[in-house]
């Protein structure tokens, strides 16, 4: 699918856009000055992370020896290569801190890129990159959705399990209210980011529909995850159950490959610019 292809490749895509900007010297160069960059994300750890949210009764077992046997399962899955020290490091620091997302910052400091490596046309790198931003919406939409449905069926397994006055909470009316709205609403995330996918797989114009995908998406997963809390009540909010996590990661979407205020801007413009 686009998305997970688009989401493999990102790592690729941050250490280019130093290659696109950076002015051509005579020598056959690309040089950059100083360049840094806030906010890069690891996908390949991110990957194995959603793997293991998906996997969250198992990772109930939280002595590191049992956690490191888990998720160096959940890497081979994720990386499909071997799993090395290095990987285990990263992903046990994502676990033991409770994100399911690496962040890091990246700097070039007089960096030299040849010339045959530069991407597209030269002063034509701002166009570039943004083109990039609109198939990364449909990875955040994806991203989104599987937060959304994770946190749905979590808010189930503890309504099933939770007893109030000999009933269990999943058998309330208003609770099965919720769950209905969730339900609904990640089923029409779900239409939304395949929709862009397959727009994108067979080369049609997408842009619009990418934002209209990671918007819905973003924020209907922090509605999910918001219920989904409140179904869990007090628990919901400590770090023994996922929600809290799940809800922290939903945060995100609103904010990465373009705000939801942004969103709105781009779909706006698209449709007013056709009358």
């Amino acid at each position: 699918m686009v998305a997970s292809q688009l989401a493999l490749a990102r790592p690729v895509l941050w250490l280019r856009e130093m290659e696109i900007m950076g002015p051509i010297n005579p020598g056959g160069a690309t040089t950059s000055q100083s360049y840094q960059r806030v906010f890069v994300c690891k996908p390949a750890s991110a990957n194995a992370q959603a793997e293991s949210r998906r996997s969250s009764q198992e990772l109930k077992a939280s002595e590191d020896g049992c956690a490191k046997t888990i998720l160096t399962k959940l890497a081979r899955r994720a990386y499909r290569r071997p799993v090395t020290d290095a990987d285990l490091k990263i992903l046990l620091g994502f676990y033991n801190d409770g994100r399911a997302s690496g962040t890091f910052e990246i700097v070039f400091d007089n960096c030299e890129v040849p010339k045959e490596n530069l991407l597209g046309t030269e002063g034509g790198g701002f166009k570039t990159f943004m083109k990039t931003l609109e198939g990364g919406r449909i990875s955040i939409g994806a991203f989104s959705l599987g937060i959304a449905q994770g946190a749905m069926e979590a808010a189930i397994r503890f309504g099933k399990d939770r007893k109030q006055f000999d009933t269990r909470i999943v058998d309330f009316q208003i609770n099965q209210m919720k769950v209905a709205d969730m339900a609904t609403e990640i089923h029409a995330a779900r239409l939304l980011v395949h929709d862009a996918a397959r727009r994108k797989d067979a080369g049609e114009e997408f842009a619009r529909y990418a934002s209209m995908a990671k918007l819905y998406a973003s924020e209907m997963s922090m509605r999910v995850t918001t219920q989904a809390i409140q179904m869990h009540g007090g628990y919901g909010y400590c770090r023994e159950y996922q929600v809290e996590r799940m809800y922290r990661d939903a945060k995100l979407g609103e904010i990465g490959e373009g705000t939801s205020e942004i969103q709105r801007v781009i779909i706006a413009r698209s449709i007013l610019s056709e009358e």
